[in-house]
């Protein structure tokens, strides 16, 4: 059988550098932490960046993993303290489109690089054991998936699907303990002590030995345990003339929601309530019972938007991952619906006074232009300009690319004749 996991060596501490300093080569946290641990003053760090260079980043990111990797021997032979992090502290924060206030974790830099290696060293069972219809905080699966994969089966006519559910985990992150984590990978890859022994330790960083909000690791190992109840959710069915029957057709998750569909309402909330008790058992989680849909036919669906009263329009629909899908059509929630407007509107205005958008603003057009993509707004996208303002957007972003690419090269040639 295949190793589910990844050894400890120095090249997995570097690559977990590496992958940390993504994008963040000239935060001061980063800069101080290399001036420290590798002896590259930051000066010298932001000129090869400016020259785009990659001697002095290569011998950075190899010092720090030498620093990662003997901390980490060091845990494993037994020694107190030998990660030596900061107290994880916590920033509440509003969120954007729910208005729910998060309290938002801080870390510090090592106890970031060590959630990346975790990352790295569980990547084979992550791979192994997550399922293709869970999405959020996963590459490539994000919303866009989520909706056409759920009106990809919504629509498949062999599944024959007329009722849906949407439920999600109460305070998922807060009831979501480590050790019940720690308990499932002891079961899975009971050989990677190194993998244990460091997630063990990370854990006593959080006050209520509950996963956190911001940490890197946190989002793949919740996604982890959500694996376990969907597959549980799969596997219910019942017997009639001894003939095994699935009780629903499809389930899929967008981190803690979840949303389950098939053809029986009873058939449904049965089935949710089997993965309730499933959860309660086995990893102390509840479930919200959501709004229950039962769809209209196609045919159905098409007379409804005849109707002439916008009120009257309306089709029961799957709300799940800011979509809401139906048979014959796609939209988005309202909010989403503000923000994207409100976005298009100033592009709009930016455009008609100054003849061009900024960057920022042609990275919100663009941002944003997925949902007129994916969905069937046909009359906003027109009413809007949609098509015209992200060709726009889109040519502004790409020639601000194209200008930092000119500026580096031109910056290495005189850095080059001046050594010279």
């Amino acid at each position: 059988m295949k190793q589910r996991y990844n050894e400890l060596t120095e090249d997995l501490c570097c690559l977990a550098v590496k992958n940390w300093l993504k994008g963040k080569w000239r935060r001061r946290e980063c800069l101080r932490l290399i001036e420290e641990y590798a002896g590259i003053p930051q000066r010298e760090i932001i000129k090869e960046l400016d020259s785009g260079g990659h001697v002095l980043k290569d011998e950075a990111v190899k010092n720090l993993g030498y620093e990662v990797y003997n901390r980490l021997i060091r845990l494993t032979q037994g020694k107190a303290n030998a990660l030596d992090l900061d107290p994880v502290t916590f920033e509440p924060r509003r969120d954007g489109m729910s208005g729910k206030l998060r309290d938002i974790a801080q870390l510090c830099a090592f106890h970031q690089i060590y959630n990346h290696l975790l990352a790295l060293g569980v990547m084979p069972l992550l791979k192994a054991k997550l399922l293709p219809s869970q999405f959020a905080s996963i590459p490539r699966r994000g919303q866009n998936g989520l909706k056409k994969y759920f009106v990809k089966k919504l629509r498949k006519k062999s599944l024959d699907i007329r009722h849906a559910r949407k439920t999600d985990v109460i305070k998922a992150y807060p009831n979501a303990k480590y050790s019940v984590i720690i308990d499932y990978l002891k079961a899975e890859i009971p050989s990677a002590k190194w993998i244990i022994i460091l997630l063990t330790e990370l854990a006593k960083m959080s006050p209520t030995g509950s996963l956190i909000i911001g940490g890197y690791i946190d989002a793949w190992l919740f996604n982890y345990l959500m694996s376990y109840a969907l597959r549980y959710a799969k596997e219910q069915h019942k017997i009639r003339r001894g003939k095994k029957t699935p009780l629903i057709k499809v389930v899929g998750s967008f981190m803690d929601d979840f949303g389950f569909m098939g053809s029986r309402d009873a058939d449904i909330k049965r089935d949710i309530k089997l993965v309730d008790e499933f959860l309660s058992r086995k990893m102390n989680l509840k479930l919200k019972y959501g709004k229950h849909t039962e769809f209209l036919t196609i045919a159905g669906e098409k007379e409804r938007r005849k109707e002439t009263s916008p009120a009257r329009r309306a089709c029961p629909f799957l709300d799940l991952g800011g979509y809401r899908m139906t048979f014959t059509h796609v939209t988005v929630r309202k909010p989403i619906f503000r923000r994207v407007r409100r976005s298009f509107l100033r592009a709009g205005v930016e455009l008609k006074a100054t003849g061009k958008l900024s960057i920022q603003r042609a990275r919100s057009v663009v941002c944003f232009f997925g949902y007129f993509k994916n969905t069937d707004s046909i009359k906003a996208r027109r009413k809007y300009d949609a098509d015209h303002l992200h060709a726009v957007a889109r040519y502004t972003v790409s020639q601000y690319q194209k200008y930092k690419n000119r500026r580096n090269i031109l910056n290495e040639k005189d850095r080059t004749n001046v050594t010279a």
